[in-house]
């Protein structure tokens, strides 16, 4: 398990506790036994549902497999987007949605005592249980570029913030994803 240390944030943030990323890596290797509703585990998939949902809908997408293509497979990472980058998440709580990134590097207080430094904004829905959830630029019917994680929601906003990946990686190390 890798869980990245806060670190003091100086007088910026008044003396709280940072990271650069919301984010854990575990290793499943020895898991011999998931839940009955779980696709296999493989590195470099991400599962695919029915039909995606725009986040200025802020309606759920698809939370049913696609069982023609089950999977994105990951075929690059970028570690960090651009304002008005589609992006994409397939989320536990709300399925398959999309939006484009809104503002990159936000400082956004996760809990009390703790904030998480230069995250990325998007209009993507999201709701409670989406967090953790791959988001990722779709290349074509089959492949996509991973980009990052979703961490939050913004209540009573059409916000759904993200770790990049190059913030990730600050973390965790230099971990792949495919």
């Amino acid at each position: 398990m890798i869980d990245p240390n806060r670190y003091s944030c100086g007088t910026l943030f008044n003396w709280k506790s940072c990271r650069r990323a919301d984010v854990a890596a575990y290793n499943v290797s020895g898991v011999t036994q998931l839940p009955v509703d779980t696709l296999a585990f493989q590195v470099g998939l991400i599962a695919r549902t029915t039909f995606p949902s725009s986040g200025l809908s802020q309606a759920a997408g698809s939370l049913a497999i696609d069982q023609t293509t089950p999977y994105w497979y990951i075929q690059a990472e970028a570690q960090s987007v651009l304002v008005g980058t589609g992006v994409h998440k397939v989320g536990r709580t709300t399925g398959w949605t999309y939006g484009t990134v809104t503002q990159t590097c936000v400082d956004r207080q996760s809990s009390l005592s703790t904030w998480i430094v230069c995250s990325d904004n998007t209009n993507m829905f999201g709701q409670g249980g989406d967090s953790g959830s791959p988001v990722f630029i779709v290349n074509n019917s089959v492949s996509v570029t991973f980009v990052g994680t979703l961490f939050a929601v913004v209540p009573g906003s059409p916000t759904a913030v993200m770790s990049n990946l190059g913030q990730m990686k600050q973390g965790l190390g230099n971990v792949r994803f495919f």
